[in-house]
């Protein structure tokens, strides 16, 4: 089992280096990757998480992760 990311315990950040392809993919993609997670997290302070609540963020930030991840094809 591989242990990725930031882990709290007690208040206190536990950092990780990111080391598999989608964990660094991840870090090329800040922007996305925060308004995602602000999306989830007001539903779940709202208790309004429903399926397919925070599509269009979820399909930006996948389509950037897609985009460090995949092998670029010469034209």
């Amino acid at each position: 089992m591989v242990v990725e990311g930031n882990f709290y315990v007690a208040e206190t950040v536990i950092r990780r280096e990111l080391k598999s392809k989608f964990g660094q993919a991840l870090t090329k993609c800040p922007t996305e990757s925060a308004t995602y997670a602000k999306c989830i997290d007001a539903r779940q302070v709202n208790r309004t998480m429903e399926r397919g609540c925070c599509d269009e963020e979820r399909k930006a930030l996948r389509k950037c992760v897609d985009k460090h991840t995949k092998p670029q094809l010469p034209l």
